[in-house]
């Protein structure tokens, strides 16, 4: 979950090359994808454990969030504080996804 009515999306989202980076959230999650596919009974708790957490963080995060926007008036900090929002969401999904890469390359690699 993103705030919309922002000027700048997070680097981690916002763009996709041709290189294949695990700097990028697109060339992650398809990471994570394939190598759950291909290891999908030891990999698949792992996925569901990365969603279910992802999923609490960032509502945790927008509550808090709402919160603060709730108490502000000032629209130009109010765009600043989504912004703000913003960034921990996408810091936070870069480092679950990044664990949860890890886990699944380990259930893939121990096939090998």
């Amino acid at each position: 979950p993103f705030y919309a009515n922002v000027s700048a999306t997070p680097e981690y989202l916002a763009n996709t090359t041709a290189e294949v980076s695990t700097g990028s959230f697109y060339w992650s999650s398809r990471m994570i994808a394939a190598m759950a596919d291909a290891s999908y009974s030891t990999s698949v708790f792992h996925i569901e454990r990365y969603r279910l957490a992802v999923e609490a963080q960032g509502h945790a995060l927008l509550n808090r969030y709402d919160e603060k926007l709730r108490r502000e008036a000032d629209g130009v900090k109010r765009a600043a504080l989504r912004e703000r929002a913003n960034r921990e969401i996408a810091d936070m999904l870069k480092r679950e996804t990044a664990d949860t890469l890890g886990k699944v390359l380990f259930e893939l690699s121990g096939r090998m």
